[in-house]
């Protein structure tokens, strides 16, 4: 219990998870859940939007799963300016409705104002996958 009367006590995620490798043609435009492992984070950066007259700010992350699948999920807006994951960290990703797009024969993810996402949460799944990677992964790289 908190003596805080303002805190307010923030639910875990309830995902329904789907495996990278299943990401395809019948998601596109839909949202997915997924779990990953972020595997590298891209600078921040400033675009052009296409709603807006503001500048976006944007930075794309590159997530992998067990099925060894990699994805680029974009964050935009304070998701991507408060991102403080730092290059070389590897935390578990859990991420609800993202959006599945495809663009140049390639499927992306991409985040708004509905997606939520967590770092390294809790539970034997995520877990597993943050052992999936810290143990198996980088052997894969040698």
């Amino acid at each position: 219990m908190c003596d805080d009367p303002h805190a307010v006590e923030v639910p875990p995620l309830q995902l329904n998870v789907i495996p990278l490798n299943t990401v395809g043609a019948a998601q596109v435009h839909k949202r997915i859940d997924i779990l990953g492992v972020v595997e590298d984070v891209g600078d921040l950066r400033q675009v052009a939007a296409q709603t807006a007259s503001e500048p976006q700010e944007r930075r794309d992350i590159r997530i992998v799963d067990s099925s060894n699948t990699k994805l680029q999920l974009t964050l935009w807006g304070d998701n991507a300016k408060n991102f403080n994951v730092s290059h070389g960290d590897h935390p578990v990703m859990a991420i609800k409705n993202a959006l599945v797009r495809h663009y140049n024969n390639c499927y992306y993810l991409n985040t708004n104002d509905t997606t939520r996402f967590e770092l390294n949460p809790s539970g034997s799944r995520a877990a597993g996958l943050g052992t999936w990677y810290s143990l198996i992964r980088p052997a894969e790289h040698t």
